[in-house]
Parts: C-alpha cells; structure tokens; sequence
C-alpha cells in the first residue's frame, strides 16, 4: 500500500514570492543570491524609463527624452526579441566587447543587448564613458520583477531616481500605474499617461486618474504624450519622432530636475 503525504496549503502571498524568485533568476543553477554583481557607477546623470504595463510606449518615450535632450545615451535593456528600438538607428556601429549592440540617431547613441536574457539580472552593465551625458535607461522587464532580484537595474530603481512611469489612459492601465508607483514611491516618479489630453479622456478614466492623482500626489507629476498613428502601426524607425511626442519628453525632463538630484548614489 502506498502512504500518502499530507502537504500544507500554499498561500498566495508565497506562490507570488515564489514566481518573483524564479522570474529574478533565484531558483537557476549556479546562482548564488548572497552575491551581488559589481555596481554601476555613471559619470553623468541617469534617467529611469519603466513601463506601468507592457506596450505602454515606453520605449518610444526613452528615445524621445534622448532626443529631446539633444546629447544621450538610449540603454534599452530588453531582451532582443523584446526590443522595441532595432531599427531606430540611422547608422549602426556593430557589437562592443561589453555585450551591447550600438547604433547613432543624429547625437543620440543607442545601445541594447547583443544576446538572449533570461532576466532583468543578466543585462550588462552599460560600458563606461567619461563624460556627463545623460543616460536615459529602457528598464524594459516587469518593475516587480526587478525590484525582486538583483543587479545594477535593481539598484537603479532602488535608488532616488528620476523615474518616469509610463502607462495606457485605459481604467487597467491606471490600476498598473497604481501598483507602480506604489513601489517607486521612495524616487518620487514623473508619470507620461499615454493618450489624449485629460480634458477628452472618457469619464471613467478620469475618474480613475483623478483618485489616482489624490493617492499619491500627483499634482505638477503627470504629462499626458499624444498618441500617433505613424507609431502605432509601424513603430520606431529611422525617421524623425512626432514634435508632440518630443514636447512632451522635454516637459517631463524639465519635471525631472536632473540638474538637482544625485544620480550616483
């Protein structure tokens, strides 16, 4: 006769925990948690994209902050068949010895991985350069699942910020952006609501936008980026970005205040 083992029920709280470790890379052969990869240290100011949802646009909106502020690095971290900005360069310039795929935009270099990524955790770093200029970071995985593992991404999101937080004007998408900003709460993040301005919103999403704005301070923090077609249909190329889409990156460096804040620490 074959005995039966009892087992204890697993709870929900526990079977998130243990997703979020598989997902972070916990459970994989030859992982070691307690070990913590080297950190990132930047000479210039760094500027987090995250995505609320995927297919919020983020992406798009790192390219068009690069853009908009004239010299930057784009840093799409995305594994590549992910990625959203392969065909965004005007010249590409091949592989480096960092694992990094890199091509130039006008004065933007952009830079996304050369190979497969199991998770946020196997990104490499970002090569050094020895000048100022903005890094403007494409997290590109789920924000729980970063915060969750470890590595230079996670130490970025860990840290003070600037942080923009993009997400659809949708009732589910605001939901996302909730549980986003929950967890950036310690960066005081800048949030692009992709879609139309507030004023044209249907009137569930505006109610929903406006519970939101009051539960975390929003006030002064939310730029509304227009939706375009072009992008929509036949996402990013080598041809130029909308100017809406480029004033609204300049409004939410400006409301960044990358010139105030420590990005290095």
């Amino acid at each position: 006769m074959t005995a039966v083992t009892s087992t204890r029920p697993v709870g929900v709280d526990e079977l998130k925990r243990a997703y979020r470790a598989v997902q972070a890379g916990t459970f994989r052969r030859g992982h070691h948690p307690n070990v913590r990869s080297p950190r990132w240290s930047p000479t210039g100011p760094v500027l987090a994209v995250v995505g609320a949802c995927s297919g919020s646009g983020a992406s798009t909106l790192a390219l068009a902050l690069g853009t908009a502020a004239e010299t930057a690095r784009v840093v799409e971290c995305s594994t590549p068949t992910a990625a959203g900005l392969t065909a965004a360069a005007t010249a590409e310039l091949g592989r480096d010895p960092g694992g990094w795929v890199r091509g130039t935009r006008d004065a933007v270099l952009i830079e996304r991985p050369a190979d497969t990524l199991g998770g946020p955790h196997e990104v490499p770093h970002p090569c050094p350069s020895g000048d100022p200029t903005l890094v403007v970071v494409d997290v590109a995985w789920e924000l729980g699942t970063v915060l969750a593992g470890h590595g230079w991404l996670t130490d970025l999101l860990e840290g003070p910020g600037p942080v923009v937080v993009t997400a659809p004007a949708t009732v589910p998408g605001l939901r996302r952006l909730d549980a986003a900003l929950a967890m950036l709460e310690h960066a005081h993040p800048v949030v692009a609501l992709m879609g139309p301005r507030r004023r044209a919103l249907p009137r569930p999403v505006t109610s929903a936008l406006t519970a939101l704005c009051r539960t975390h301070v929003l006030t002064g923090r939310v730029v509304h980026v227009p939706a375009d077609t072009r992008l929509r249909t036949r996402g990013v190329d080598s041809t130029p970005l909308p100017p809406a889409l480029l004033r609204a990156a300049t409004e939410l460096l400006t409301l960044t205040d990358l010139t105030r804040r420590d990005h290095t620490s």
